[in-house]
């Protein structure tokens, strides 16, 4: 299965391509620029340099939040375009549950904390089931 994942919740965006365990490709920019700017071409970057054309993407996966309520707009848009243009399903992610999944599979509890910026944040606990989910 080949995944198409990008994270538009802050203000860095990263985009992923990968092939069921292996990362085909992954980048993180943090350009200055919107991510309606940079989004596209970044995919259409992945695509090129992991030889994949967007019709072979199986799955389209998107952060959905927390985070900047513009960025989430771009990329559940650009989501939600790509969806329609291939007929491929597509998934929400956690931003913060993404960024536990960090850690690794841990024996205890993992936060995830993001800045919500004017002096907040957002933070949320994640711990391994026994199935290890």
């Amino acid at each position: 299965m080949q995944i198409l994942a990008f994270d538009t919740s802050s203000q860095t965006a990263s985009v992923a391509i990968l092939r069921d365990e292996d990362v085909l490709y992954d980048t993180i920019m943090n350009t200055g620029q919107n991510h309606s700017e940079v989004l596209l071409p970044s995919i259409d970057q992945a695509c090129g340099l992991a030889g994949v054309h967007i019709s072979q993407i199986d799955l389209f996966a998107c952060t959905i939040g927390p985070g900047s309520f513009t960025g989430l707009r771009i990329g559940l848009s650009t989501m939600k375009g790509l969806m329609m243009a291939t007929g491929k399903p597509g998934v929400g992610v956690s931003s913060l549950q993404a960024l536990a999944l960090n850690v690794g599979q841990a024996e205890k509890t993992v936060g995830s904390m993001s800045d919500a910026g004017r002096g907040q944040g957002y933070l949320a606990d994640f711990q391994y089931d026994q199935a290890g989910h």
